[in-house]
């Protein structure tokens, strides 16, 4: 199964300004790009676009500055969550008086809704995951809080997030040796547990903290069906009704977080080549006992049947 894809540009090479800004834009950011020399840019970059996700693993070799503006803002095709992974040189965010310092091996994010400024002083390489709002609170709610959270190379949580992208980004981006889409939720879901699991030293209020220890032991047992709102509770020591309004916050109910979210893991078998089982076997798998009961669901959150949704990518 092939993935749509935009301009792939495999070695450094020099481009106009326009060029790499419709280049770095392919419908999802809009961003002002420039210079810092005279010199043409000159830049390697590889796309990949799977259930509203992009990816762009870069690399330039000189100084360069990505500016998004009120204007830029109008532009983006949708409201995001972009995942910066720094492999090589430096990168400063600048938003709202505030800077994000972003060395080699670090990672931060960064929310779309606000104006802001890139710069990077030096040569660099890099991996950028956009990430549609929606789907990121899946994994982390409130996504604005996390604006300009950067988790340090020189961290435990930092050392061991940064292997888990150096392989996203070499063999998912630019081997394209794995499906982004069934990539991509297992990616954002050792994200989310590299934040609970130092929520406290990364400085995440306390109700996040919470929410984020709910959804994480919720996310380990999507595929068990006596799991209930009501044996959440009991196993968090608060009420249901206490869980509901936590979830509630997030515009979300508890059945309906755990049923999209075992619907997006039905989707990621589903565009991975090289899964064999039926489309009944992963709904099975994941908790649906009634396959035409599963195959609504999928066309009402989807808008295609799960048939339909395979011919598709093929």
């Amino acid at each position: 199964m092939s993935e749509p894809s935009s301009v792939v540009i495999a070695q450094p090479s020099s481009y106009s300004e326009e060029e790499i800004r419709e280049a770095v834009r392919a419908d999802v950011v809009s961003m002002n790009l420039h210079s810092r020399t005279d010199a043409p840019l000159s830049l390697a970059m590889k796309h990949r676009f799977a259930a509203g996700v992009r990816a762009l693993s870069v690399r330039g070799a000189q100084p360069l500055v990505g500016v998004r503006d009120r204007q830029r803002l109008a532009g983006d095709a949708d409201e995001f969550v972009g995942v910066l992974f720094q492999r090589e040189g430096r990168t400063v965010y600048e938003r709202e008086g505030k800077l994000t310092v972003m060395c080699a091996g670090d990672i931060a994010l960064w929310h779309s809704q606000r104006k802001a400024k890139f710069t990077m002083p030096e040569p660099y390489r890099k991996l950028c995951v956009m990430v549609p709002i929606d789907k990121f609170q899946e994994f982390l709610p409130n996504a604005a809080a996390y604006d300009g959270l950067r988790i340090a190379a020189n961290s435990v949580a930092g050392a061991m997030l940064g292997n888990w992208l150096s392989a996203f980004a070499d063999r998912v981006v630019d081997e394209e040796c794995e499906s982004l889409a069934s990539s991509i939720d297992s990616t954002l879901a050792v994200l989310a547990a590299t934040v609970t699991s130092h929520a406290r030293e990364l400085d995440i209020p306390t109700e996040d903290r919470q929410l984020l220890g709910i959804m994480r032991y919720m996310e380990s047992r999507l595929a068990d069906s006596t799991v209930t709102g009501a044996t959440v509770a009991q196993h968090f020591g608060i009420s249901l009704r206490h869980l509901e309004r936590i979830f509630a916050r997030q515009h979300a109910t508890v059945a309906g977080w755990r049923r999209r979210r075992r619907l997006e893991q039905c989707r990621a078998e589903l565009s991975n080549p090289s899964c064999r089982k039926t489309i009944t076997e992963i709904a099975m798998d994941w908790g649906f006992s009634d396959a035409a009961h599963f195959s609504r669901l999928f066309k009402a959150t989807y808008g295609m049947s799960p048939r339909d949704f395979c011919r598709s990518i093929r």
